[in-house]
């Protein structure tokens, strides 16, 4: 993982656990307690600000934005580093419902660009939040990028594996938002009553080469959870 995303994220734990008050620490404070250069500080400010996490006041400084944390209910759309990373104050967990190694048919081949016959991981999984449960993620991988998937591996968080193990970046999403009625299945997995419908995210994901590795579709229990994305104005 490049060394501006560590800071990153360790400048985002420290948020979400309420070490630095209302404002984020000087640049020359930063350069300080990371021992890094100063490239690297503002290009893990410039993610932070893209976040959501922090915002900048003109000859003030950079303020938290206490509303992007500390409620479990809140998922940060412009986050994309796993809900594992981005939550580690709740306890993230997982339930295979399925998982297995397929071939890409014509509409998979299409929606990857890819070749119809290409290896491809399907991994459904029930994810919970502090034991309630949160979603229902059902994603595909291209075998031909993501090398190797196994069952621990998809118990815990993948994208993790991906940035650490793999060595690959994952540098950006297309999403899709829409409401789908559930299943009776659907319905039991999630806990809601029979009949519900549900926040459908359908996202699309790329590395840092603008390679599709991933595509899902996940669904979420509406009573545990919020949408936010940052918006930045010129």
């Amino acid at each position: 993982m490049a060394k501006y995303k560590e800071v990153a994220e360790d400048m985002q734990r420290k948020i979400r656990a309420h070490a630095f008050g209302k404002k984020l620490p000087t640049e020359k404070e930063l350069l300080e307690m990371y021992s890094v250069s100063r490239n690297t500080i503002r290009s893990a400010i410039n993610i932070l600000v893209k976040q959501g996490y922090i915002h900048k006041i003109q000859g003030s400084g950079l303020y938290i934005n206490k509303k992007t944390i500390g409620d479990r209910n809140v998922l940060n759309l412009a986050v994309k580093i796993g809900l594992s990373r981005v939550l580690p104050e709740h306890s993230i967990t997982s339930k295979l419902l399925n998982f297995g190694l397929i071939s890409a048919d014509k509409k998979l081949a299409s929606n990857f660009s890819c070749d119809i016959g290409t290896p491809i991981y399907r991994v459904k999984r029930l994810r919970f939040i502090d034991n309630h449960p949160l979603s229902i993620e059902d994603s595909y991988y291209n075998k031909n990028i993501i090398k190797y998937l196994n069952e621990d591996i998809a118990k815990n968080s993948i994208y993790s594996y991906i940035e650490n193990d793999l060595k690959l970046e994952i540098r950006f999403s297309d999403e899709y938002i829409s409401v789908k009625p559930l299943t009776d299945e659907e319905c039991e997995h999630l806990n809601v009553q029979k009949g519900s419908s549900s926040l459908m995210i359908r996202e699309i994901n790329y590395l840092k080469s603008s390679i599709i590795f991933n595509i899902s579709e996940t669904l979420y229990n509406n009573d545990q959870i919020v949408l936010y994305t940052p918006v930045q104005r010129d």
